[in-house]
């Protein structure tokens, strides 16, 4: 065998072992950031919220956001919504933002009938709770 074709077999193995591991690694569900499912743990249909169903204590929604407004803009923001039992009417709600350029944590109380809050929002979170408000509050 040749030293060319020796060097094109041992780049040719290295390349397979390499596509192999990346495989390997994606497919546990490695390799990315935040609570993803995985081919070994895909999502259920009991862990999908599904528009006009019950909001129950402990319900959290996971989901990205990309909104552009005169205003304030959300570009590849990932949301997270979790709701705890305050009283008879209220939600004690903990929302969660995180994209490129912001991370912001904040509790709100929410009304239970209509979801809207039931005291003033923080003013730094204001701009960016309007926005979540109008993508899935509203629904």
């Amino acid at each position: 065998m040749s030293p060319r074709q020796t060097v094109f077999l041992i780049a040719g193995i290295f390349s397979i072992i390499g596509i192999a591991v990346s495989v390997i690694i994606i497919a546990i569900g490695g390799g990315f950031s935040g609570a993803s499912s995985s081919i070994t743990d895909p999502p259920t249909d009991a862990d999908l919220w599904r528009i006009g169903q019950k909001v129950n204590d402990g319900t959290e929604l996971n989901y990205s956001l990309t909104i552009l407004s005169p205003v304030s803009s959300l570009i590849d923001a990932e949301v997270s919504i979790n709701f705890s039992e305050g009283t008879s009417d209220d939600w004690i709600t903990n929302f969660h933002l995180i994209n490129d350029t912001i991370a912001e944590d904040t509790t709100i109380l929410l009304s239970k009938q209509q979801l809207i809050p039931k005291n003033s929002v923080e003013e730094e979170f204001k701009q960016y709770f309007r926005l979540i408000e109008n993508s899935i509050l509203s629904i």
